[in-house]
Order: C-alpha cells, then structure tokens, then sequence
C-alpha cells in the first residue's frame, strides 16, 4: 500500500509575465517517490478547474468555468502505474481554465490533486503544488 508522502508534485510556470493570462503555461510533474508500485487515477487531470486554483495575490478566487464532471472510474483504465522514481507529467494552459480575460495585475496557481477513493487499490490523499506568482501586463509595461 502506497502512503500520501509517496506522491511528490512539482510545478513550474513556463514564463510568469504575460500580455494575457490565456497564454499561461504550467507544467507539473506528479513523481512516486516511494519503494513501489503507485496506482495513481488521471480522471481528473485533463480538467483545469478540476486540477487548478488561481486567486489575485491579495487571495481572491479566480474562478475558471464551472468544473465538469470526469468520465466515471474504470478501473486500471482510468489509472497509470508508476514504479519507484516514475513520473506523470502534465502541461496546462490558462486558457483551458479561465473562462474571461483576466486584467491586468498580480496573481498566483497551485496543482491540487485530492483522490479519497481507494477501492481498487489507488493512490489516495491529496497533494498540493506550491503557489506560483505570475504576472498579467499591459502591452507597453513588457
């Protein structure tokens, strides 16, 4: 059985001053860092507003479209399976979760992922990627 701490996130912003905040790029890398096997379920990790949070630097949610529902679980088909030191990776776009242009200003991401359901033998817990700074300019200020 695989533990919460064996599932180790990391996540980087490609390029964190931006003319707008579609053109966000986020890259996270989900990496087992335990001595087995860990069967991690992707359902969710195709949805940004599932996967993702943004507020303003002042801590105000930036909402992004209302989160869909992922496909129902299906087993291993709906998992990877990472051995020790195996990673997932995953790119992310701002536009795949802002619904409205955001202004410009400060604001910060962080990857969430929180899997509570275990029946088959997958991963759970939840992890957490750092809170990210970027930065939404005018044309003229870049």
């Amino acid at each position: 059985m695989t533990e919460p701490s064996d599932l180790h996130i990391s996540a980087t912003i490609l390029a964190p001053r931006l003319l707008d905040g579609n053109d966000l790029r986020l890259h996270v890398v989900l990496t087992n860092i335990g001595a087995t096997n860990l069967q991690l379920c992707t359902l969710p990790f195709p949805y940004a507003a599932v996967v993702l949070q943004i507020e303003t630097d002042r801590g105000v949610f930036v909402g992004g479209g209302p989160p869909p529902i992922p496909p129902p679980y299906e087993g291993l088909k709906s998992c990877v399976i990472l051995a020790p030191g195996e990673t997932y990776a995953r790119m992310y776009t701002g536009a795949e979760y802002l619904v409205h242009r955001v202004p410009p200003g400060r604001y910060r991401i962080k990857f969430r992922y929180k899997h509570l359901y275990a029946d088959t033998g997958d991963w759970t817990g939840e992890v957490n990627s750092a809170w990210l700074p970027f930065e939404v300019v005018r044309p003229d200020a870049r």
